[in-house]
Order: structure tokens, then C-alpha cells, then sequence
């Protein structure tokens, strides 16, 4: 037999506070619905757990050009599956999605528009899980955790505006987990994906995307088979940061790209260990990113350590310094720029069978230095300019 709870509240008065509740041992298809479409400091809280069986859905509407510091909950626990969608238009807005324990699946939506707005998402011990914000004002604030996921999670957030914040974590994920955050709209934007997959033999796909300047990018993942990929337009300004750490839990083959464009005073960093990791443009892959840099003083830093690795580095900068430092056996470095001037480039490798290769095709006053230390290695430097220099130290592990 089919059972079917529908709830719907309307509020237009002045602080109002709404809460709907629906639970017991048998309901299917609750559906719980709450506008409040007028007024100031509203509070809405829907509460579906304990039974509430399947086809479970909320929805919190708060709209009115006069809404500020409103408060929208909406809790579904201990069900079959989970829909969630919360829409705020005004200002100050709290946004919190729980769902947890649901034996099928957990979606939630949430978007606001206007400034300070605050939203969080907690997605836990569910077979799929998906999680959308979007949020288009200042200030925004958006923290998305997917954790003990079966069949995969999928986590985006979108922000416009300026001074955004937005973390996205992926924990114990079985099987594949997708992570994606894109910020638009000047300055300050702060974006950190944080990936686990706990040697379970899924992956993990993150990427971020950000247009503006004085804003950083955080990528952490540990596993094997996963990917990075970081993307920053400072068209306008720059100083930006990227960090990406890898770290495997057995294998590797993990991939990490990042760039920044006329990144003025910007910085990427770039960590993996384990074997067979790449940081390259030539994995048969047309959409890959390599690590590239372009504007003034942009550095980059690459660090790899393990069993072949390979790093490939894309410059067109003007006095900025290149590290790539690579420890263990097989490594591959390469390292080119088409123009530019006053870069300082530096590959150290150490242990067997190193490979390293630079070439500067155009600009002056570059600096290159090759240090090889171990069995094996092979090294190349070619430049074409004026008042270039290059240096390559190649010596056994006893420094002879």
C-alpha cells in the first residue's frame, strides 16, 4: 500500500518562524514545502527522518527584496531517499541541508542570491550522493562534506561576487567522487577541495576554476587514479595561489594541472608522491593542462617523489623562478618557454635513470641550473637569446 504526506506552509508576516514535520513508521512520497515570501528575519526547518520512507522532498523558499538575517534547516534522516532544494533572495541568509543515513540516494540544491549569505551541506552514510550551490552576491560563504558514500559523490559549487569562500570534502567515497568549484567575480576568492577515497579503488576528480586576482586554490587528494586540475584568469590583476597535493595509498598514476594566466606576483605549487604521477601535457589527452604560467614573478614549484614521475612545465614569464625537484627512479622533467625574460629555472633530481630537458626558444637573461645526483641520468639545456646562462651538475650519490 502507498502512503503520500504532503505539507505545505506560506508566511508572510514579520519574524516568523515555520517548522514542518513529517515522520512515521510507514509514510512514502512525503513532500514538505515552505515559502515565505515577505518579512524579515524568517526561520523555516523541515524534519523528514525516523521512517519517513521513500521519495522523501523539501523545499524552503524565502523571497522578498526586504529579507534579511532568515534561517532555512532542512534535516532528512534515516530514509529510503532524500531531495532537498532551498532558494533565499536577500541578505545574511543561513542555508543547512543534513541528510544522513538514506539507504538509496541524496540530492540537494540550494541557491541564494544577495550578500553574506552561508550555506552548508552535510551529506553522510548514503548509497549516492549529489550536492549543487550556487550563490550569485558578496561575501558568500559555502562548505559542501560528502562522507561514506557507496556509489559516489558529486559536489559543485558556483559563487559570483567578491571575498567567496567555498570547500567541498569527499571522504570514504567507495567509488568515484567529483568535485567542482567555480568563483567568478574579482577578488579574494578562496576554493579548497579536500579528496579521501581510503584505497578503496574509486577516484577522485577535483576541479577549480577562478577569475579574479588575490585568490587561492587548495586541492588535497589521497589515493591513486586521481585528478587535479586548477585554473586561474587573473586578466585583470594577480597575485594567486594554487596548491595541490597528492598523496597515494599504494599506487599512483595521479595527474595534476594547474595554471595561471597573466598571474602577476602569483604562486602554484604542486606535491605528489607515489609512482607514475604526471604533471604534463602529453598524456594523449587534448584537455590537459600541464603546469603553466604567464605575467611577472608568477613561481612555480613542483615537487615529486617516488617511481616515474613526470613534470612538465610551460613558461612565458618575466623574472620569475622554476623549481622542479624530483627524487627516486625513472623521472621525467621538462621544462620550456617561448619568450620572456630574467626567469630563473632549477631542476634537481636525484637517484637513477633521471631525464631532464629545457629549452628556452626566445627571451634574455634567463638562468638555467641542472643538478643530477645518482646513476644514469641524462641532462639537456638549449636557449636562444642574449646573456643567458645555464648550468648542469651531474655527480654520483657519494657527491663526486
Amino acid at each position: 500500500m502507498k502512503y503520500s504526506k504532503i505539507a505545505l506552509v506560506v508566511s508572510t508576516a514579520l519574524l516568523a518562524s515555520t517548522s514542518v514535520y513529517a515522520a512515521t513508521d510507514i509514510d512514502n512520497d512525503n513532500y514538505a514545502k515552505i515559502n515565505q515570501i515577505s518579512g524579515d528575519s524568517n526561520s523555516a526547518k523541515i524534519y523528514q527522518y525516523e521512517g519517513a520512507q521513500k521519495n522523501n522532498a523539501s523545499t524552503i523558499t524565502q523571497t522578498s527584496t526586504g529579507n534579511q538575517g532568515n534561517t532555512a534547516v532542512s534535516i532528512q534522516k534515516h530514509t529510503w531517499d532524500a531531495t532537498s532544494t532551498i532558494t533565499q533572495a536577500g541578505n545574511n541568509n543561513d542555508a543547512s541541508v543534513t541528510q544522513e543515513d538514506t539507504v538509496d540516494r541524496s540530492f540537494s540544491t540550494v541557491s541564494t542570491t544577495g550578500n553574506g549569505n552561508d550555506v552548508t551541506v552535510l551529506q553522510f552514510k548514503t548509497w549516492e550522493a549529489e550536492s549543487s550551490v550556487t550563490q550569485n552576491g558578496n561575501q558568500n560563504i559555502a562548505n559542501v562534506t560528502q562522507a561514506n558514500i557507496v556509489d559516489g559523490s558529486y559536489a559543485e559549487i558556483s559563487t559570483t561576487g567578491n571575498r567567496n569562500t567555498a570547500a567541498i570534502t569527499q571522504q570514504n567515497t567507495i567509488k568515484n567522487a567529483h568535485a567542482y568549484i567555480y568563483q567568478s567575480g574579482a577578488n579574494k576568492n578562496d576554493a579548497s577541495i579536500t579528496q579521501q577515497n581510503g584505497g578503496n579503488g574509486g577516484y577522485a576528480y577535483a576541479m577549480v576554476d577562478q577569475y579574479g586576482e588575490n585568490d587561492s586554490a587548495t586541492v588535497i587528494q589521497n589515493g591513486d587514479g586521481n585528478d587535479a586540475w586548477v585554473v586561474q584568469d587573473s586578466s585583470h590583476g594577480g597575485r594567486n595561489t594554487i596548491s595541490v597535493t597528492q598523496t597515494s595509498t599504494g599506487g599512483a598514476d595521479n595527474y595534476a594541472g594547474a595554471t595561471t594566466d597573466a598571474g602577476h606576483g602569483s604562486l602554484i605549487y604542486i606535491d605528489q608522491s607515489g609512482t607514475g604521477n604526471y604533471v604534463s601535457t602529453e598524456d594523449n589527452s587534448n584537455d590537459s593542462l600541464g603546469a603553466s604560467l604567464s605575467g611577472n614573478n608568477t613561481d612555480l614549484y613542483i615537487m615529486q617523489n617516488g617511481e616515474g614521475n613526470w613534470a612538465h612545465v610551460d613558461i612565458d614569464s618575466n623574472g620569475s623562478d622554476i623549481w622542479v625537484d624530483q627524487s627516486g627512479v625513472n623521472h621525467d622533467a621538462e621544462v620550456t618557454g617561448g619568450g620572456g625574460y630574467g626567469d630563473y629555472i632549477v631542476v634537481l633530481q636525484s637517484g637513477s635513470s633521471q631525464f631532464a630537458d629545457v629549452e628556452i626558444n626566445a627571451g634574455n637573461r634567463h638562468d638555467v641550473y641542472v643538478s643530477q645526483s645518482g646513476f644514469n641520468h641524462y641532462a639537456e639545456v638549449f636557449s636562444t637569446g642574449n646573456s643567458n646562462i645555464a648550468h648542469i651538475v651531474q655527480s654520483n650519490n657519494s657527491g663526486s
